[in-house]
């Protein structure tokens, strides 16, 4: 049994990081050099914030319907997934048009693979951890990776992340999801009725929060030098985010608030060039946060802490400080409120983490207002972050005030509804009231067991 909690742990955790970095590292920029074949970035990158959206919707149906499937079921599709990726790569090539279509197959897959372990890890605290750990590491390597300079040579390490998922580690990916289905074959399946099972409030929230970020992104690139087109983004978004959270169970909407606000003002600090061995520093914050998280959660702190971002990077541009120590602790910070933001507002309902960690796939505003001087939705005409990137007040004031805005959401979630664990155990006291046969149900203070999914099979 441990030796099968240990496979899954470790198999969690390269999965939901494969899939975040498969998702933020969609094109090679170096490829246009090989092929030369002019304006191929700009056909590329025109394609790339769909994709991604495509990738967060994805992530969301995967999660449905994995916690429709058997768990033996759920890591099948898992051990598919990654063969698919795995394909892929073989196939990948530095024609535009095979770019084009691969860069929607990369995402769909990845997007499958995170919804699907993400669900499948939300059975136990372990595994929980580490979806948590490797997805947010994941987005974030992705995140931070720099475009490279015209001719410049690549280091091993930059090599890696710009060919994510490698060949032997997909291969590898392949090998311990298919043990995984292997471990739990003789695992019965659960007969439920589907009225019953089919959480359609992530798919809902998906719908009204994805495009509305995206819409405006592009809308913040084309015409983001007026104010009244930032003020009235910023509402948009806001009222997005707080009406999603509305719409899902108890408290669990505070974790999407967060990540909301999070994907604003993490994109706003300073976090390239640096070296590569920082990247083992900013895996060590992401675990820091989430543990921080976990012993003192408090999601106010943690919007405060978000908001902070955005603040740093106001004075970075009016300082006009700049170099790789400022990136450095600037991406450390970035990591360490990333984890602390999952860790404090960890929710119930295992389709949930899924759809929130979705969000950080979509373009935020900040990504699309570094991108206005080629108005396009993006840090650079690479997609990645520049070297140099431009100085600009605009995205890290509209990251604050999206910041702001979630930081009420998640006041007024405090004053409006109870917690999770608490309308749960309500439930279940009046269903134990008028049930004929006694049950017995168990739900501590610190599990991440998804008890809701049990009570809505037993209904």
């Amino acid at each position: 049994m441990r030796l099968r909690e240990a496979l899954e742990v470790v198999t969690v955790c390269l999965a939901a990081a494969v899939a975040g970095l498969t998702v933020m590292v969609p094109i090679d920029p170096t490829v246009g050099e090989t092929v030369r074949a002019p304006g191929w970035v700009e056909l590329v990158v025109f394609d790339v914030p769909r994709a991604t959206m495509a990738a967060a919707f994805v992530v969301v149906l995967g999660a449905v319907f994995t916690v429709m499937m058997s768990v033996s079921a759920g890591w099948a599709v898992a051990t598919l997934v990654s063969a698919g990726l795995f394909v892929d790569q073989v196939l990948w090539s530095g024609e535009i048009g095979s770019q084009s279509v691969l860069i929607y197959v990369d995402s769909v897959l990845a997007g499958m693979l995170m919804g699907a372990v993400g669900t499948l890890a939300w059975y136990r605290r372990p595994t929980a951890s580490a979806f948590l750990l490797g997805a947010m590491s994941g987005v974030l390597l992705g995140d931070f990776t720099p475009a490279p300079a015209p001719g410049e040579q690549l280091s091993a390490v930059q090599r890696f992340v710009l060919d994510s998922p490698t060949l032997p580690v997909a291969g590898l990916l392949v090998v311990l999801a298919a043990a995984c289905a292997f471990t739990h074959r003789r695992q019965p399946a659960t007969v439920r009725k589907l009225v019953d099972v089919v959480p359609l409030r992530p798919a809902l929230v998906a719908g009204l929060v994805f495009p509305t970020i995206l819409l405006t992104s592009e809308w913040f690139a084309r015409s983001g030098r007026a104010l009244p087109v930032l003020v009235v983004g910023v509402v948009l978004i806001v009222l997005a985010a707080f009406a999603g959270a509305l719409v899902l169970p108890g408290r669990d909407g505070m974790l999407l608030l967060l990540m909301v606000a999070f994907a604003a003002a993490g994109s706003t600090p300073i976090t390239v060039p640096r070296p590569d061995w920082t990247i083992l520093i900013f895996l060590a914050a992401v675990a820091v946060g989430l543990f921080a998280g976990y012993r003192r959660g408090l999601p106010l702190l943690a919007a405060a802490l978000t908001g902070a971002l955005a603040v740093a990077s106001l004075a970075t541009v009016l300082t006009g400080a700049h170099g790789a120590l400022l990136a450095v602790a600037s991406g450390t910070a970035v990591a360490f409120v990333g984890g602390y933001c999952l860790g404090a507002a960890t929710p119930l309902f295992p389709t949930i983490p899924p759809l929130c960690v979705a969000v950080l796939f979509v373009p935020s505003a900040a990504v699309a207002l570094w991108g206005r001087d080629f108005e396009r939705v993006g840090y650079s005409e690479a997609w990645y972050r520049p070297t140099e990137p431009a100085r600009a007040l605009a995205p890290g004031v509209v990251a604050l005030a999206i910041t702001a805005g979630c930081a009420l959401g998640i006041a007024a979630l405090y004053r409006i509804r109870p917690t999770t664990k608490e309308a749960i155990r309500g439930a279940w006291a009046r269903m134990q009231a008028a049930s004929t046969r006694p049950r017995r149900y168990r739900v501590l203070p610190g599990d991440l067991v998804p008890a809701a999914e049990e009570y809505r099979a037993e209904k």
